[in-house]
């Protein structure tokens, strides 16, 4: 999530709305607005998984929500952001989406075309877009940003009194979100390296340490990619064979993002490796294996998952006393 260049891409839009006029210059609010525009995206997202809807994260970052979000917001009369209604839907859309195109930019689990297609676009830059990157690659947008801005306002005839004050005002507020966005972001590059690192202690077979090790992984704010947490877990109770723990941390995993490959994977290799019933077990097998029978076309290893869910299936039950649904 480039935070600063989602600053440096709602500064340009301002730049570009408030062009030198013979009249007085637009609403202050114009650059405030324009930036917190730029940020919508996570905003809902922090605020649906607050509610308990991880998961939001795929609706919010996806194309769909920026013309139908930029549809709701050209309703305001706004007119920082346009006399007529067209205008205003331009402004808001074209933002919410400029912050999903700079997204895809770094992330590679982004579904910009969800609920119509499920598919990830991987644009290969992994680089994981600390302050550090970001302020050598937008720094100079934002720069140039501003400087515009301040060409606009020079060029504009002078300001009502109060005018002076509202914009300062007006940029402290474009500072604030600035500033709130970044420890945001802060937080959850930490949340994300303790998933990591829980990842790397499964690999080494260190599983209570693994638990313990995402033990505040999910907390709000959470990790970009919803569930991750909960799906360590899930593999660490595996390996300690606590399966019934297993069993529920793999499932709210799955619910939390339902099309992450390895959580659709595993927990279908659990269903297949457990000792219910034959018909319950295909019951609840059965739509996972389809999914990846006919999802995850790009993903390399579906083969082999597929392989791993028959090879339990002609197996003893690795997880005996795994508990009946009702």
């Amino acid at each position: 999530m480039p935070i600063l260049g989602h600053a440096a891409a709602g500064l340009a839009t301002a730049a570009l709305l408030e062009r030198p006029r013979r009249r007085p210059s637009g609403s202050p609010l114009v650059v405030p607005l324009c930036v917190a525009l730029a940020y919508v995206p996570d905003i809902v997202s922090q605020l649906m998984a607050l509610a308990g809807q991880p998961a939001g994260r795929l609706a919010a970052h996806s194309f769909l929500f920026a013309l139908g979000c930029g549809a709701i917001v050209a309703l305001a009369p706004i007119r920082a952001l346009g006399t007529t209604y067209l205008r205003r839907f331009a402004i808001a859309a074209g933002s919410i989406a400029l912050h999903d195109v700079l997204d895809l930019w770094q992330a590679s689990d982004r579904m910009p075309l969800w609920p119509f297609s499920h598919a990830s676009f991987n644009t290969g830059v992994h680089d994981s877009m600390r302050l550090r990157t970001e302020v050598l690659v937008f720094a100079p947008f934002a720069a140039l940003a501003i400087w515009q801005l301040a060409r606009a306002r020079a060029g504009s005839v002078q300001r009502p009194p109060g005018r002076t004050r509202a914009s300062l005002m007006a940029w402290t507020l474009v500072a604030a979100i600035a500033a709130l966005a970044a420890a945001v972001h802060v937080v959850r590059d930490r949340r994300e390296r303790d998933v990591e690192i829980g990842r790397e202690l499964l690999e080494k077979g260190a599983f209570a340490e693994a638990i313990e090790a995402v033990r505040t992984a999910d907390r709000w704010p959470s990790t970009a990619r919803p569930g991750r947490a909960d799906y360590v877990r899930a593999e660490a109770s595996l390996g300690l064979g606590r399966c019934r723990d297993a069993e529920t941390l793999y499932e709210r995993a799955y619910e939390a993002d339902p099309d992450y490959f390895w959580g659709v994977a595993d927990l279908a290799a659990f269903y297949a490796s457990s000792d219910r019933p034959a018909d319950e077990r295909d019951r609840k097998l059965s739509p996972l294996v389809r999914r990846l029978e006919t999802e995850f076309v790009d993903e390399p290893a579906r083969p082999a998952a597929l392989a791993r869910i028959r090879e339990h299936l002609g197996r003893p039950a690795r997880c005996a006393g795994t508990p009946a649904s009702p």
